[in-house]
């Protein structure tokens, strides 16, 4: 085994052996239950050949200071070989953030799940245009908005306290549809085996400065970002911004410059080499190891997972009959 599979992959895990189903929610929907950390595995067999296991872990950081996971994951399958995932990061210094970032999950994934079954977007096996697609997004935000806007007037909350990002992801045959609003990063593989950044994180000029779910898109339209990606794809992968030191490069140093510049690209080896093993464990693991495996990953074996400080969210989806 040489350092870089050490570094990237589960190969040098142990299962454990204490491990309770009661600990992992193993559905086609999950959530962050807000005190520990959450793991959700959804097998695709019969639905479209899709494997997704998502992860919210609670960050050092929250962890040392008592304070509750502020991020929240949902997924589902439809039978068609499309489906929808959503990370939703709540921000730190938001009281009620919480339940804005469970809520953003949870709905974002019924309400697009609700306009692919009313779309003709499946019938046809094929992916709207951009401006449909924007204008799609843009009325399933604004819903969400409203939503939290009001549940924050009912709980005598300002719209300050739900602060909370969203990554709004459909997959499926034909391609990818994402929409976000706020910082974390997405990604997929592509058929020739190539990772790409599916989205620009919407960043301020001061580290963790962002936008969230309750701006107001009315007034500021270009906060929404969206994009089509029209072709066959392998693997994806969407995550908060807690996630990006262990799988993501960031920046790059310019030696001619002597500068360093921003950057957005996957890191393909952490994403090949999990997905080569979670393909591998379930040949004759059964999902509850598989989660423990992946909790265990993130949570205590690879380095810049354990040590961030901030809550980390991650969801990484795979076709079944992809070589890769």
């Amino acid at each position: 085994m040489n350092q870089r599979d050490s570094q990237y992959s589960l190969r040098q895990l142990k299962l454990p052996e204490d491990t309770e189903e009661a600990e992992f929610s193993i559905e086609h929907l999950g959530c962050n239950d807000l005190e520990t950390d959450t793991i959700t595995i959804t097998p695709g067999e019969g639905i479209g050949g899709w494997f997704l296991i998502g992860a919210t872990i609670i960050g050092e950081g929250h962890k040392e200071a008592g304070q509750i996971c502020q991020d929240a994951h949902a997924v589902t399958l439809l039978d068609s070989g499309w489906g929808v995932a959503v990370v939703s990061d709540g921000a730190g210094s938001a009281d009620a953030s919480h339940q804005a970032s469970a809520y953003i999950a949870q709905v974002m994934v019924r309400k697009a799940k609700e306009m692919l079954l009313q779309e003709d977007w499946i019938v046809s096996a094929s992916l709207p245009t951009a401006a449909t697609w924007k204008d799609a997004a843009r009325g399933l935000f604004l819903e969400v908005r409203a939503d939290l806007i009001e549940m924050a007037h009912n709980q005598e909350h300002t719209p300050e306290d739900f602060y909370a990002t969203a990554i709004l992801m459909i997959f499926s045959p034909a391609g990818i549809l994402l929409a976000h609003i706020g910082d974390g990063r997405a990604g997929y593989l592509d058929d020739q085996d190539t990772w790409h950044a599916a989205m620009t994180p919407t960043v301020g000029e001061q580290v963790g400065q962002t936008v969230f779910v309750t701006s107001d898109l009315n007034a500021y339209p270009d906060l929404l970002g969206t994009s089509v990606i029209a072709e066959s794809v392998k693997a994806f992968t969407l995550m908060s911004d807690g996630c990006e030191h262990g799988c993501w490069l960031t920046v790059s140093f310019d030696q001619t410059t002597n500068t360093y510049h921003r950057v957005n690209l996957p890191h393909d080896d952490f994403f090949n080499t999990n997905i080569r093993y979670f393909k591998k464990m379930l040949a004759d693991k059964e999902p509850i190891e598989i989660s423990g495996a992946w909790k265990t990953y993130l949570s205590e074996q690879n380095e810049a997972f354990r040590t961030e400080s901030d809550d980390k969210t991650i969801i990484i989806g795979f076709r079944l009959d992809a070589e890769k």
